[in-house]
């Protein structure tokens, strides 16, 4: 169902599926039988040079957009994408917060094309590439270039040099982990502490 409402300045438009008949063939957590139900609610709203986009698949995903008007393109103030983890907004920025059972990063990776060169090259529409300021990740299993870590707590936070400063505790790491991106079309480097 959908429907679409215009009440004082506000137009929002909010649509409801249980996805039935719908499979999807995701990484895991993200995975559904066309069978199975996954109720799904998209909501946007629009006011003033700003809108705010949420969308909701059961307690598996959650994302919360916010964006203003900046000349002539929309431009992210704030939101949240969460998987198994309320979709809380941060004060600014970009948060990705994951909470699985197993996380296996080179399996994201792919799905997602990250480190492809469709991905390198590859901007969203209003010209404006995401950028995900902050990751919060718990897992009791991460696998990770053919290794496996285990009960692992990471955070990590964008540098102003595009790199990532994240401080990780799991069974047989505790420490500091810094990411650096390389020349453009490099590789990038890591840092141990």
């Amino acid at each position: 169902t959908a429907t679409l409402n215009v009440q004082q300045g506000t137009m929002t438009l909010q649509a409801d599926s249980d996805l039935i008949g719908l499979s999807i063939d995701g990484v895991a957590p993200l995975r559904k039988a066309a069978a199975d139900a996954l109720p799904l609610r998209f909501e946007k709203s629009m006011r003033n040079g700003q809108d705010e986009l949420a969308v909701t698949a059961g307690r598996l995903v959650g994302v919360r957009l916010e964006r203003r008007r900046a000349g002539e393109q929309m431009a992210l103030v704030r939101g949240v994408i969460a998987l198994n983890e309320p979709a809380n907004v941060p004060e600014q920025g970009m948060l990705v917060m994951i909470n699985a059972p197993r996380f296996d990063v080179d399996a994201w990776a792919a799905w997602l094309g990250i480190g492809t060169e469709a991905a390198r090259t590859t901007t969203s529409a209003d010209g404006d590439d995401l950028r995900i300021d902050h990751i919060a990740l718990r897992t009791p299993e991460l696998l990770m270039s053919g290794r496996t870590f285990r009960n692992v707590t990471l955070g990590a936070t964008l540098t102003e040099a595009g790199g990532y400063d994240a401080n990780v505790v799991s069974e047989g790491i505790v420490g500091y982990v810094g990411w650096r991106p390389g020349a453009r079309g490099a590789a990038g480097g890591a840092s141990l502490g």
